[in-house]
Formats: C-alpha cells, structure tokens, sequence
C-alpha cells in the first residue's frame, strides 16, 4: 500500500476532535415547520427552515447573494412555503455560479455522504424528503457519530447566552459567551443571576456570577467582538462608571462605549484565567454580506497583540487562522507560548489557504498548537460536509510534506491523530473530563 493510501486510511479512521460549532438544540429541529429565534450574541433574527434550504443557513447563501441573488430573494426563499423545486428555480442560477466555493461544496459533500445524492433541479425533491425523514429523536449523534466521524463537538450556542445547558452534555460541549456580557447589558444573565443592577460594580458581579456558575462547566470562554467593532483594547485605569451610567441610560457615545466594553473584556480574561478556561478570539473575515466591520479585519492580528502580551497567562485560541491575514496570526502563534490557532471554518471558507496554512504551520511552528477543524455551522447536517473537506485538505497537505522531503511517510502519520484530536484534547479539555481525572492542566498555558 502506497504511502498516500495509508495516510488517507488513518484520516478516514480517526475521529475529528470538532473544536466549534453554532448548533441549536436537537430539539429545535425535530419539528415539521421551521424554526425562528433571535440570536443571543447580537439581536438579530435567525431561522432554519424544514427543508433543505436549511442547508444554506451557516454560510451558503452569502456566496449566492455575493453571486447576485438579492438579499430579499434570499430572505423570502428561506422563509416562504415554496415547494423544493419553485426555492431551487429561484437560486439556481446564483447556486451555480458558486458551486466552485467551499460553501457550496460542504453542501454537496454532505447530501452525498448522507443520502447518496448531489442537490440539483432533479434531486432537490428527495433530498428534502430525505432530509425531515432523518430529523428524528437521536440524529445529532448519529450525524456526528458515525457519519462525520466526530468524538465530541463544542458548541458555542447562538441561542441560549451566556450559557446553554444542552440536553446532550456527552456529545455537545459548550462554550461560555462573552458577548454581549462585555457590551454592558445582558438582560438574560442579569435574571438569571438576580443581580439588580444599578451600576458598575453591580455589572461586574453579574459577570462574576457567569463565571461562578457556569465556569466548571464551560470548554472555553468565545469572544465575537470582531462582528462589533474592532479589536483594539484599551487598558482602563479606573473603573469608567460614569460612563456606564450613561450606556445603561442610552446615552453613551462611541468614547462611552469602548471604555466601558474594554473594562468589562479586561475583567472577563481575569475571570477566565481564574477558572483556568481559554479564550476563544474571533479573528478574520466576518460571515454574511456588506458587514460594516469588514474594515477593522485586517488590523485584527494588531489589534490583539497587546491583550495577548498582557495575559502571558492565558490561552488564546486564534479562530478562523485569522484568514485573509493569516501569515501574521502564524507569526503570534510562532512567537508567544500561549496563543494556539484554530481552523475552524476556515476549511470552506478559503479551502486552498487553509490547506497551505497547515503546511506553513507545521514548518513554522510546533505543531501541538494547531488545532484542525471546527464546523462552525448551525445545522448539523452541514457538519459532514465540512468534515470531509478537513479531512481532504489535511491529507494533502500532508503528503506534499512528504513529497517535498520535508517529512517522512511516518512522522506525517504520527502527526494525524494528534492534529485531528490530540491537540483539542490537551488545549480544551472537557471540563467533566478534567475534573474526572483530577487534572486541570492543558486549560490556561500551553500542554
């Protein structure tokens, strides 16, 4: 057997460590009809319909709008009661014109893996079809389980901030949100809590409470202040209580809100630290369409360079290899011993960058600060898809290691199960897991 043939074999064989995914509750999608919610980071409508336009949700249907297809169409698609064929009539052709995009083929990976079909005029009846057959009571693990080839997932939900308590602990870890908790109102956490807030100090041990209650739960901390604003962090000397004041009153201008953003950020990275949980850092491309923080992206590895120098003792985990900016985010990860990069959704959002990041990586950095696959996506489904792409983006990088004489046909089979979860193990470890075995090593500095 050829050296490339035992490398894909130990690919297919070895279960993805799944380091971040949006998905809602199973539950949610057990019904007949779709499924509307607000998003609990930022305020804004989300829906998943009951039928296989759910497949577009996570990120598809950018790339059709970016193709041309107007955004009302795109909205009216989603939430009509069109047949499968009439919604495919009026996407077709922008579908086409995108189906070259790791958007689009995560969906066609994952109705081949899943039912043995590529979506099309003539296949979108029975993919439909098939699709609401497979949403029964247990599908989430045998989607993660035994099609995508996934041990475990972490989950930071969209739905239920700052926490979600799933109804699935085994399969679905999850994240602890810091958004909107570090915007300076978070009605949710402020009732759960039964903090009455009336200033300041108040507002911290609302965020002191997040911590304590949920801390020994939580994989990791996510912070999404990229969709925000930019990532530059001020360090604030004093507490900016007037300020907050003026927030709580919607009176805070631009200056208002920064400091108080940047005081309540600050405040969470001590929390964290303090409950040993790494911090997941949004980096790069923002996900839909005319995002007005497009601008602040490529400063994002500057931005962050001095937050990452003020807390040598926390872990940062660098999302998304800070794509299109992504030879500066190799450079943090080469220079300071606690950041870490994640390519989750990086594998369909620029599949060839993300492929020749590995490689640029492995040669650049240690390895054992790599982590290789996160979905990233709302739906399950789409899970697969975006699976086997990982899968075939690292087995290529791989071997043109090899064949470069960079590394052997055995170190580079070595590499595989330590990039797909070895790493993920050590760097964000199960709570339930590290409190098991009496170890809480691998969560704040580097393994």
């Amino acid at each position: 057997m050829s050296s490339s043939a035992n490398l894909a074999e130990i690919i297919n064989a070895t279960p993805w460590v799944d380091t971040h995914e949006h998905l809602i509750e199973e539950r949610c999608r057990l019904r007949e009809d779709s499924y509307s919610f607000v998003d609990a980071s930022f305020g804004e409508p989300v829906i998943i319909p009951a039928d296989w336009t759910a497949l577009l949700v996570s990120y598809a249907l950018a790339d059709l709008v970016s193709a041309g297809l107007s955004p009302a169409t795109a909205d009216y698609v989603l939430r009509s009661e069109l047949d499968p064929v009439e919604k495919w009539d009026l996407l077709a052709p922008y579908y086409e014109a995108a189906r070259t995009t790791g958007y689009l083929r995560e969906i066609d990976l994952t109705t081949e893996r899943l039912f043995g079909l590529r979506l099309s005029r003539v296949t979108c009846e029975d993919i439909d079809r098939s699709m609401r057959e497979l949403r029964q009571e247990g599908y989430y693990s045998r989607v993660l389980h035994e099609v995508a080839n996934i041990v475990r997932c972490q989950v930071n939900s969209v739905e239920d901030n700052p926490f979600c308590e799933t109804s699935t602990p085994d399969l679905l870890d999850q994240d602890l949100s810091l958004v909107p908790l570090i915007l300076g109102r978070h009605d949710t956490a402020e009732r759960a809590s039964g903090i009455e807030v009336g200033d300041l100090d108040d507002y911290v041990q609302v965020a002191e409470w997040c911590f304590e209650r949920y801390g020994d739960k939580a994989v990791a901390v996510k912070c999404p202040l990229a969709y925000v604003r930019s990532l530059a962090v001020a360090d604030i000397d004093e507490p900016p209580r007037r300020a907050f004041q003026r927030l709580r009153r919607g009176g805070a201008g631009t200056r208002d809100r920064r400091n108080v953003e940047d005081f309540l950020l600050r405040r969470c990275l001590h929390l964290a630290a303090k409950e040993r949980l790494p911090v997941k850092l949004h980096m790069g491309y923002l996900a839909g369409n005319r995002e007005p923080q497009m601008q602040w992206i490529f400063g994002h590895a500057v931005d962050v360079t001095p937050l990452i120098q003020a807390h040598p003792r926390t872990t940062f985990v660098l999302y998304h290899m800070g794509w299109p900016q992504q030879e500066q985010v190799l450079a943090l990860a080469k220079h300071y011993p606690n950041v870490f990069v994640d390519l989750c959704w990086a594998w369909v959002l620029s599949p060839l960058a993300a492929c020749e990041f590995v490689q640029r990586f492995l040669t650049t950095a240690p390895w054992t600060k790599l982590l290789c696959f996160g979905g990233d996506s709302e739906t399950v489904e789409n899970v697969v898809g975006h699976a086997e792409i990982a899968r075939r983006g690292l087995q290529t990088a791989l071997e043109t290691l090899v064949h470069s004489g960079w590394l052997t046909s055995d170190a580079a089979l070595r590499l595989v199960p330590e990039l797909m979860r070895g790493n993920a193990d050590r760097v964000l470890p199960t709570r339930r897991s590290a409190a098991a075995r009496g170890d809480d090593s691998g969560s704040e500095a580097s393994p």
